[in-house]
């Protein structure tokens, strides 16, 4: 072998590495910008959120969110994109040459097709809604690990560790079931594709030998046919993998982009100065608040009072009577249910609440 017939060997391959490279680090590189952005995006509006929010949402939840479905998004965005992208050419072209070799035999094998497609409709519903269940319990499950390390002196002291592992492991169940139940229609779904596809081959395969036998088509053709056919068949079954792929991110991301969309209930924070010369009193007008989690258990009754400034208060009472609220509300930390608390004009406006220790009956 010569060195121009060595160069004409070595030159695509060397050129095809180059692009497969390319490729590699461009969809590598967009990947992790697009899930730094979609993470930072999602804790800066999840920070603006009112209290109320994080009283009712578990931060296990939300680390799952920022963690787990945000690199399930960037895998679809990039590595199963790409995919998809590559088989999808070359399902088309070898369509095309499918066409040039029979025509007949290619809109035979193409009659499955609109079977093919009503079946993922459904399919894409019910995987979806399975996929978004799945990622809810695993964010339960990751809230109470996270609950547990996070009081684990208090399980240490009383011993409950068992109980911890018992609680963890109840969840993990739940995520798991409904795992083995998405595992079962992902297998179902690619059976019934993978018969369907084998049995157009093999009606395909029969009338290209009948048309061979009365010399409508010739051996050659017939061949190339099937070649081709093998070739579209590859593709489109990976091309199911990537769909599946794409539905399980899909199923993730229902939850992410809830959370983006949810508008706070916390007012914009002031950023100017006051106009005119405040005086600094602190007036509650008879405020009545709840906890969101508890709406029909009020911990503020109607609390009226006026401070002025300058002045010490000391706000007594048992665990859960509301002491916490009261400077919450100084601070737009809360928002009162009924009626208001306002901040009158000051010259300048500095609180200091010290909440003295929980009144314990003896």
């Amino acid at each position: 072998m010569n060195k121009s017939n060595l160069k004409v060997l070595l030159l695509p391959i060397l050129f095809r590495s180059i692009c497969r490279a390319v490729q590699a680090w461009l969809f590598s590189s967009t990947g992790e910008r697009i899930v730094a952005r979609l993470r930072l995006k999602l804790f800066t509006h999840l920070i603006h959120q009112e209290i109320a929010f994080f009283d009712v949402t578990s931060t296990g939840e939300l680390l799952s969110r920022l963690s787990a479905d945000t690199q399930i998004i960037k895998t679809a965005a990039t590595s199963n994109l790409s995919e998809a992208l590559r088989n999808l050419t070359s399902a088309i072209i070898g369509i095309g040459f499918m066409f040039s070799s029979s025509w007949k035999l290619t809109l035979l094998s193409l009659v499955v097709v609109p079977v093919t497609a009503v079946t993922m409709r459904r399919f894409r519903r019910y995987l979806k809604q399975l996929s978004h269940t799945i990622q809810a319990a695993a964010a339960v499950a990751a809230s109470v690990a996270e609950e547990s390390f996070g009081a684990i002196r208090t399980i240490r002291s009383f011993a409950q560790e068992g109980y911890a592992v018992s609680k963890y492991s109840e969840k993990v169940d739940e995520r798991l079931k409904i795992g083995l139940k998405r595992a079962k229609v992902v297998g179902l779904y690619f059976g019934g594709q993978n018969a369907a596809s084998k049995l157009s081959i093999f009606i395909v395969v029969s009338y290209g030998a009948y048309l061979t036998i009365t010399g409508s088509m010739t051996a050659g053709s017939l061949t190339s046919f099937i070649l081709y056919s093998l070739t579209v068949g590859s593709s489109v079954s990976s091309l199911s993998g990537s769909y599946v792929s794409a539905m399980k991110a899909a199923g993730s991301s229902r939850r992410v982009f809830q959370l983006l969309d949810r508008v706070s209930g916390m007012p914009k924070p002031g950023d100017k100065c006051p106009v005119g010369n405040p005086d600094g009193d602190v007036e509650l007008d008879d405020v009545w608040f709840a906890y969101p989690s508890r709406p029909s258990h009020m911990v503020l009754k109607g609390i009226t009072t006026k401070l002025k400034p300058g002045s010490k208060v000391a706000l007594v009472g048992p665990s859960g009577g509301g002491k916490h609220q009261e400077a919450g509300h100084a601070h737009q930390i809360m928002q009162e249910q009924q009626n208001r608390m306002q901040l009158l004009p000051s010259s300048s406006i500095l609180f200091h609440f010290v909440t003295l220790v929980d009144v314990m009956k003896f």
